[in-house]
Order: C-alpha cells, then structure tokens, then sequence
C-alpha cells in the first residue's frame, strides 16, 4: 500500500464507505433533532448528570442474595448471643470466633494453652454447641511472623453420636 493508494480510496471502499455514511441516521447515529426539540437549560443538564451518575456512596451495588445465602446470614445471625458468650468468657484469649462452614466453630486463640480449649470445650461447647448448630469445632494458634500460614491447627472437639464432645489434639 502506498500513500497515493491511501489519498485515491479503491472504487468498492468508496461505496462501501457511501453505504455506511447513507446508514447511519437510520441506525440512531448522527440523528437529527425532532423538530420542536429545544437546548436542556444549565439546571436542567446538572439534573441529567445527577440521575445518570453513579451511587454516591463508594461501595459497589450487590445482587440480592441467594436462598442460601440469606439461610446462612440468618444462622449467623442467630449464633450472635453464643459468640458473645465466648468473647465475655475468654477474652482477650479468643482473636477469632467464626463459623468457617455450617457446622463447625473455628476459634484461633492466643495462648491456645490446653486448659484453655479444655474449658471451651466442656463449658461453651458441651452446653450450648448443638444448640447453636455446631457438631465440631477447631482451634487455631497463630504462627510465629515469617511462617506461610497465619495459624496452624492444635485440636478439634467432636461431638460424638451420643451428644459428649471429644478432643482430638493435634
């Protein structure tokens, strides 16, 4: 391709280019205005901007829940007055009391001493846990900084077929 080639478009560019310039009021571009159409005032043009704007609040629009979702939100819900019951009983002890899936508390405690998940485990667990919907519970101690995971598993509490809780150390 030359720049003389580029200057004289070829004959079927031409019409091609014709086809599309014909096209294009009847496509929605480059339409005229309906008569009788008048110019938005400044008040009017500062209203446009403010409905078609964006939400002013920073956070992004989430879609509605699932069913499960929102089931799950409720069961969080409800679990409310046990995680503070853990959180007055224990403290500072307790970083994190959390339900990472339905039936399972996850606790990361700091010390995870023995006793300390001993107590859990027969005064919170055994008393309230089923109630709650718990059957397992685990619990974390933080690692040293440096290591490749936050946390790191020191045991698990069951709850067996008839109703007792047993800890399994790891």
């Amino acid at each position: 391709m030359t720049w003389r080639s580029l200057r004289r478009p070829d004959p079927i560019l031409r019409v091609v280019l014709v086809l599309a310039t014909a096209a294009l009021p009847s496509l929605g571009g480059c339409r005229p205005a309906p008569p009788g159409a008048r110019a938005l005032s400044p008040e009017e043009r500062s209203r446009a901007r403010e409905i078609l704007a964006e939400p002013s609040d920073e956070r992004p629009l989430k879609p509605p829940p699932t069913a499960e979702e929102a089931a799950r939100e409720e069961v969080e819900a409800s679990r409310a007055p046990f995680y503070r019951r853990v959180r007055a009983e224990y403290g500072e002890a307790v970083r994190r009391c959390a339900a990472d899936r339905a039936d399972t508390l996850s606790l990361t405690l700091a010390p995870a001493t023995p006793e300390t998940i001993t107590s859990i485990c027969q005064n919170v667990l055994a008393v309230d846990g089923a109630r709650f919907g718990f059957r397992r519970a685990e619990f974390w101690a933080p690692n040293p900084p440096g290591e490749s995971r936050p946390a790191r598993l020191v045991a698990e509490c069951l709850q067996g077929e008839s109703g007792l809780w047993t800890i399994i150390w790891k």
